[in-house]
């Protein structure tokens, strides 16, 4: 069996750095296989990453096969039960019924989203069924994708052009499991939700 992993794809270990008073981490960058990503069902990306390690980026492309639900929720299984913060440009149904079955499991210990206000009229079912499971929701104009999972042992940041919605198109992640990162991606959700609040736009 061909290792996810080659030796020639590991690259070196850049420095922690301060840029106009943002700490931007450049940590071990990992490039799997291709092959191991391009498959036809969705389970299969338990192949892609099957584990992670602690203060390691990961990169991979779904070509079309998989969501990010699909993402966030094999990250769950392999981290463990985590609280929840994400951003997104846009959301479905499915994806949210997704969040809510395992929010009800215990898998998902908290959710908390920054939306764009646009869902409110393209996506009004599947907005409305979120309002029923978040823990805290904003809205401010926003086309970021960005999630992140973090329990007390173990945390992954998921950057990725992929928003909360089923779709068949080309999309690329970022996996980011230094917990620095998770906590300055978590705070700044955070702050943004606390100050765009719901009641802005009427909800």
């Amino acid at each position: 069996m061909e290792a996810l992993i080659k030796s020639d794809e590991i690259k070196a270990k850049p420095q922690l750095e301060n840029i106009n008073g943002f700490n931007t981490f450049c940590n071990e960058t990992v490039s799997l296989n291709n092959d191991t990503v391009l498959t036809q069902e969705n389970d299969k990306l338990v192949n892609a990453l099957p584990s992670i390690k602690h203060n390691t980026t990961y990169h991979l492309q779904s070509f079309g096969k998989w969501s990010l639900h699909h993402m966030v929720l094999h990250l769950i299984d392999v981290i463990g039960p985590a609280h929840l913060w994400g951003t997104s440009y846009a959301i479905c149904q499915k994806s949210m019924q997704a969040l809510f079955n395992r929010n009800k499991t215990g898998d998902i210990l908290s959710i908390s989203f920054l939306l764009d206000p646009e869902v409110r009229k393209k996506s009004a079912n599947a907005f409305q069924f979120l309002l029923g499971i978040t823990d805290k929701i904003g809205l401010k104009p926003n086309h970021a994708k960005c999630t992140v999972l973090q329990n007390k042992h173990n945390s992954a940041t998921i950057i990725s052009s992929s928003n909360w919605s089923v779709n068949r198109r080309v999309e690329v992640y970022c996996i980011d499991t230094n917990p620095s990162t998770a906590e300055f991606y978590s705070k700044l959700i955070e702050e943004l939700i606390l100050t765009h609040p719901l009641t802005a736009y009427g909800v």
